[in-house]
């Protein structure tokens, strides 16, 4: 029989025992013995379809014959020893029944692991080492826990096998010395000697490069999948990943750069979750998410921001982590910018990925050694045959050592990025641009933070250079719409922070994101946009535009994509906020007005939270706007007072409202009483309510009381809140009402309790009588509430309820919970 039927076969009826293996009583004994021919044939596809179809079997065969077979595999390889190839082979099949069955294959680790050390100390075949070690790393990635009694052996040979080079020297190079720098140089005429050496060489029987990124990827292993590790893996595996950065086979260094890398992700991991909220990265999704909030655009996680957080939050095993990794960068850099001097392109890109993981583990990582990386990514981002993604990894290097630094440390290096990333924006591929203009984002608040950071930097040279790279991309209408959004985020930031410098630039820029906002494609982000500048501290003046934005933002309002409508309604916010003294009154203000009533809704309580804050805010600056809609306002408010819904910061942006209602002089605003009767009359027309709407309704009830001030208008209403308690003729959804109004007023004006007559704590307890159980849990919390008000007063009271009625201690008790 030929050798492709045989292969065609093997194929078949591996696909028939993956398929169909535990449903049908095969021969497994015979098919076992058919693989186990095919696997001493010469020709090595044989044996790689034998070695699939053998996993799958063993995958489905019970646990006698799995031990049985297991047992074969370990005789062969006894039998074996001076047969190189046959032994290769059975150390390929022992990594694929690992594969596919390691909870039954990990009894048998003990008697593989070190039969396979031992192969590789005692052989000079490349290629068996090279299976050995990949079995390696199928073990401790299947088998991590049962692999943990052999990790000391196989990291004592994958790093004698890391450097296993028998038919080339490595040039000596000091790495134990960095003097300002002066180790980093070397002379240029030794480059290319060396560089010529290394043309030279040829060796296409050299098969020791296969065991050194096998060596690699089994580092990679162990740090990957034993995290426990890590301050060792740092002091034994780290030292060896960087000296070995040297290596002369592009494949196997860069397998080296990703052992490493998943170090550094490692040790990231064992941040808490509170360091993602203390760090921005040069992550564009990250910057959109926060482009309003000043905190995160303005502040830099720096080295030092960082050691106090390591301190603070991480326990003893975990700063020990951070330390060894900080002792260990000057080494780092030192070897990579070695490295970014070759003319390998992936090469340079695996530094820059890896530099970047370095910063998100240990931000300000590079402080003192940014000065030494500037010639790598001045020569990446010059050169010619640049790729883009090698561009965009630097780029992105570059954003995140700008974010994680402090900005004294990187001004002096802006004159020569600035040149590099202002031509990277102009770039045709529409990925490079992008990431660009994030590249600027950062500069910009490198050259003046806000917070304060920048000291007596001149930054005055730079500005038009950033503002016209900027402007001339906001410009271009038929571009990505990536770069669209990163040019008009740009702009916003530039104007927030340069906005006094660039007065006479405002004719220009602020028509163009006018433009923005009116097409339907940029307007999201061009709202995110002004909102920057609107809340930025230069206070910048958007007269020019305001009387076309508000129309726009209104009809916004109305549109169903509700991201679109919360940015609308946060720009509306501080737009009221920053021109509270005047600016706005005009018919824009207006249909603004008109049409939040239509969001404040149990719907979405987000948007109707925002919607009546800056009714609040629109009410305090300019009553005279909101006359007009205030009977559609208030039915909105009322009704959302009745909703089951209502709690939390939405609750109290309605009280809020109300006491800027209060306050206002609004010509038409209504009445103490008629107020009052509004947000009540629900409760006595007898509606069904829920629970939490007579809590809000009430809440209500007691603000508008306490916004009034009118001490006398206050204490008419708890004598109509008694008599109501007091007659048993009235439902008991009204005495709920009223027992919860009470218990708000006590709360948060007690002064309307002073006097003799006034004893709402026994009208209160007295409610522990009543049959209904939801006026009892009522008036248990109304209680509470009453005490929170007044203490001194009330407390002492509670506390002798509680010694003295032991059948109401339960209500009681959660009175005083309370």
């Amino acid at each position: 029989m030929g050798s492709g039927v045989k292969l065609e076969i093997l194929d078949i009826l591996a696909q028939i025992i993956s398929r169909f293996g535990r449903v049908f009583d095969m021969n497994f004994e015979d098919i076992e013995d058919a693989l186990f021919v095919q696997f001493e044939k010469d020709r090595q596809a044989l044996r790689k379809r034998a070695t699939t179809a053998l996993s799958f079997l063993m995958d489905v065969v019970d646990n006698e014959r799995y031990d049985r077979v297991v047992k074969r595999i370990l005789s062969a390889c006894d039998a074996n020893t001076h047969k190189v190839g046959y032994l290769r082979t059975y150390v390929l099949i022992t990594s694929a029944i690992c594969r596919a069955s390691s909870p039954r294959f990990a009894h048998f680790l003990p008697q593989f692991v070190p039969k396979f050390i031992r192969f590789c100390e005692d052989n000079d075949d490349d290629e068996l080492r090279e299976a050995c070690l990949q079995a390696f790393e199928t073990f401790i990635f299947r088998c991590t826990k049962d692999m943990n009694s052999f990790l000391d052996d196989i990291v004592k040979a994958t790093s004698a096998f890391l450097t296993h080079d028998p038919n080339y020297s490595y040039d000596d190079i000091d790495e134990n010395s960095l003097e300002n720098g002066s180790t980093m140089e070397t002379d240029s005429a030794d480059e290319e000697d060396d560089d010529a050496d290394q043309d030279e060489y040829s060796d296409d029987d050299d098969m020791s490069w296969k065991v050194r990124r096998a060596a690699a990827k089994c580092i990679e292993a162990i740090v990957t999948y034993r995290t426990d590790r890590l301050v060792e893996n740092y002091s034994t595996l780290g030292t060896l990943l960087i000296s070995r950065f040297k290596e002369r086979e592009d494949n196997v260094k860069h397998d080296i750069f990703q052992a490493y890398i998943a170090l550094l992700k490692q040790t990231k991991m064992i941040l808490p979750d509170s360091y993602t909220h203390h760090v921005i990265f040069a992550d564009e999704r990250v910057q959109f998410q926060a482009i309003i909030n000043d905190t995160a655009l303005t502040q830099h996680f720096t080295l030092e921001k960082f050691r106090n957080f390591v301190r603070d939050e991480l326990s003893n095993e975990q700063r020990e982590v951070f330390q060894v990794l900080e002792k260990q960068v000057a080494q780092l850099v030192r070897a990579i910018h070695r490295q970014l001097k070759q003319k390998n392109l992936k090469t340079r890109e695996h530094c820059f990925i890896l530099l970047t993981h370095l910063l998100k583990a240990l931000p300000g990582a590079l402080t003192g050694y940014f000065h030494l990386l500037l010639p790598g990514i001045q020569s990446t981002l010059t050169d010619r045959v640049s790729d883009s993604n090698m561009k965009i990894h630097t780029l992105h290097f570059v954003a995140m050592a700008l974010n994680t630094h402090e900005p004294k440390t990187l001004q002096p290096h802006v004159p020569i990025l600035l040149p590099l990333v202002t031509n990277s924006v102009q770039d045709s591929f529409y990925k490079v641009s992008a990431e660009a203009l994030v590249v600027i984002c950062s500069i910009i608040r490198v050259l003046r933070p806000l917070d304060g950071q920048g000291g007596d930097f001149d930054y005055s040279p730079y500005i038009l250079s950033i503002y016209e790279s900027i402007c001339s991309k906001l410009k271009i209408t038929d571009i990505d719409q990536e770069v669209k959004e990163k040019t008009i985020t740009a702009m916003g930031l530039m104007i927030a922070t340069f906005g006094d410098k660039l007065a006479n630039k405002y004719t220009e820029c602020l028509p163009l994101l006018l433009d923005r906002l009116r097409n339907e494609m940029t307007r999201q982000v061009t709202v995110k946009a002004l909102a920057l500048i609107v809340s930025g501290p230069l206070k910048v003046d958007l007269s020019l535009i305001i009387s076309d934005v508000l129309p726009l933002l209104a009809e916004f309002l109305r549109k169903n994509q509700r991201t679109l409508r919360i940015s609308s309604l946060n720009l509306l916010s501080l737009l009221v906020s920053r021109y509270s003294q005047g600016g706005l009154e005009n018919a824009g203000l207006l249909r603004v007005v008109k049409e939040v009533p239509n969001l404040i809704n149990e719907q979405d309580l987000q948007v109707a939270q925002l919607s009546l804050k800056l009714i609040s805010d629109v009410i305090t600056a300019y009553p005279d706007q909101i006359s007009d809609s205030l009977s559609t306002l208030l039915a909105a408010v009322v009704k959302l007072t009745q909703s089951s819904l209502l709690q939390g910061k939405t609750l109290g942006a309605v009280l809020c409202l109300l006491i800027s209602l209060v306050k206002s002089p609004l010509p038409n605003k209504p009445t103490f009483e008629q107020l009052l009767d509004q947000l009540s009359k629900a409760v006595y027309d007898q509606q069904q309510l829920h629970r939490q709407a007579y809590i809000s309704i009430a809440k209500s009830v007691a603000t508008v009381a306490l916004a009034y001030k009118d001490i006398g208008k206050a204490k008419s209403l708890v004598n109509e809140l008694k008599i109501t308690l007091n007659n048993p003729q009235i439902s008991d959804s009204v005495h709920l009402f009223a027992i919860l109004t009470l218990g708000e007023l006590g709360r948060i004006y007690s002064a309307v309790y002073d006097g003799k007559d006034m004893k709402p704590e026994t009208l209160i307890t007295n409610a522990f009588n009543a049959n209904s159980e939801e006026i009892k849990t009522a008036a248990s919390y109304a209680l509470g509430s009453l005490a929170v008000g007044n203490l001194e007063k009330y407390l002492p009271y509670l506390l002798k309820e509680i010694n003295e009625q032991p059948k109401r201690q339960y209500l009681l008790l959660h009175a005083l919970k309370e």
